[in-house]
């Protein structure tokens, strides 16, 4: 390694995967946070990568965008498709809030949704690593799990233990499915 930094945030792919599932989704606002917060430094000018992590989704476009510009300018591959894959984050945003909000089996159903918001930034990710690898190659590429991501990882383990645990022994309102949509599946 050169020690010279990406762009961009740079993780693998495997990892982001890893460390959405296994920190039951809080690692998205950790990775929005990351990429603005370079592209802050970069550009020299606030950008309030905070809030526009806590906030993502009305912000999510012009992260993409920014992906996407930085690939054409550098010739970094076919640049992300911004706007679809902002578009496909934003519905299964409000499609797993919306769910979770409803009575039944729904909020269950509302959760694994809101797990499928990793699949867009998966791809934006890939795109990014190539992006990063064509300016600095030997950049770290963010792709080992540390102590602290194994903890994360092990927490998170432990609360998806227990959700199952709920869900198999009935403690979920998963019972109560006759009273939710699914009433005319029986």
């Amino acid at each position: 390694m050169n020690g010279e930094r990406a762009p961009f945030f740079a993780v693998s792919t495997y990892k982001l995967l890893c460390m959405t599932l296994g920190s039951l989704g809080f690692y998205i606002p950790f990775w929005f946070y990351m990429h603005w917060s370079r592209i802050e430094e970069r550009e020299h000018r606030s950008l309030l990568p905070l809030l526009r992590a806590i906030f993502a989704i009305p912000f999510v476009y012009f992260l993409f965008r920014r992906f996407a510009d930085a690939q054409r300018e550098h010739h970094a591959g076919e640049p992300l498709a911004a706007g679809l894959w902002a578009i496909v984050l934003i519905v299964l945003n409000l499609l797993a809030s919306t769910l979770m909000m409803q009575a039944g089996a729904w909020p269950l159903l509302g959760i694994l949704l809101s797990l499928l918001e990793v699949v867009p930034l998966l791809v934006a990710q890939a795109a990014i690593n190539q992006h990063n690898q064509l300016l600095v190659p030997g950049h770290d590429r963010n792709d080992r799990l540390t102590p602290a991501n194994r903890l994360v990882l092990l927490i998170g383990g432990v609360f998806w233990l227990m959700m199952a645990w709920s869900l198999l022994s009935g403690q979920l309102p998963v019972s109560s499915l006759g009273q939710s949509g699914f009433a005319g599946l029986k």
